[in-house]
């Protein structure tokens, strides 16, 4: 007489481990050359230094001596944005881009003697 056929497994509630897909092919080059970035032109300080700033922080004037300055560009860019009360030094955050203003107050650091 055959012998009967054992119970299969029980079911179990382990997920199958997942198979790793290959990666997609990158597509084929282009023969056509990529447009350039459109960027905006980098921020000449000094252009904006002498043209916004000089008026009053050039010797002689009424403005700071910025070579005389100790402030650290955090500061700087602060005095820039909002102003300084008590002076002439009006905010220039509604002038200048955001750019401008830390390229101008790198400037400005790069003034200072020692």
């Amino acid at each position: 007489m055959p012998q009967p056929e054992p119970d299969p497994p029980p079911p179990t509630s382990e997920p199958e481990p997942e198979v790793p897909q290959p990666e997609p092919d990158p597509p084929p080059p282009s023969s056509e050359p990529e447009p350039p970035a459109v960027t905006s032109p980098p921020v000449n300080a000094m252009v904006i230094f002498e043209s916004e700033c000089a008026v009053c922080h050039s010797e002689g004037r009424s403005g700071a001596d910025l070579q005389e300055s100790t402030l650290r560009v955090e500061e700087i860019t602060s005095v820039i944005v909002n102003g300084l009360d008590g002076t002439f030094m009006d905010p220039w955050e509604d002038r200048l881009t955001p750019e401008e203003i830390a390229a101008v107050a790198v400037y400005v650091k790069s003034l200072q003697q020692g």
